[in-house]
């Protein structure tokens, strides 16, 4: 993404479980390390629900996402140039700090390119406080489409 005098280079996904509640944020940066300031923010909300054992050879448990909210935020004004030189979402006035609910624009490729809501079947497990999914996708998943195995390339530690 480019724009006046910005240009994203790298991008970190967060998750935070909160009770039966997550939220996933994905982060951009204008740094190709994703260091400094966050440029862009969105943050996609919704629940969860825990279900039994997945598979008997890595312990993963079935875990359901049912995500219904995304908002967007730029947080700096290179992040604003950004935003606003790409249209980001639909939008041309963007400043940092103003939270926007951007659902309804969310599947466009110059958005979150991902529909919101949506629902995601996977598996997880948690060791030693490092979190394994089975997969990492914006894309709706089935309950027929669930992975059967975790991804152990992909880890995401507590902060």
């Amino acid at each position: 993404m480019t724009g006046g005098q910005s240009t994203i280079k790298s991008e970190l996904v967060a998750y935070r479980f909160e009770g039966a509640n997550i939220i996933r944020q994905t982060r951009l940066f204008n740094s190709s390390n994703c260091s400094g300031d966050v440029a862009i923010n969105f943050e996609e909300t919704g629940t969860i629900k825990i279900g039994s054992r997945k598979s008997a050879t890595d312990q993963g448990r079935k875990i359901d996402f049912d995500y219904n909210a995304l908002q967007a935020e730029v947080t700096t004004d290179a992040g604003a140039a950004a935003a606003n030189g790409v249209h980001l979402c639909g939008i041309t006035d963007w400043v940092p700090n103003k939270p926007r609910d951007v659902r309804n624009q969310s599947k466009d490729l110059n958005c979150y390119a991902a529909q919101v809501p949506r629902q995601v079947a996977n598996i997880y497990r948690v060791d030693n406080g490092t979190l394994y999914f089975g997969t990492l996708t914006k894309e709706s998943v089935l309950d027929s489409e669930r992975p059967s195995i975790l991804d152990m390339t992909n880890t995401f530690t507590a902060a």
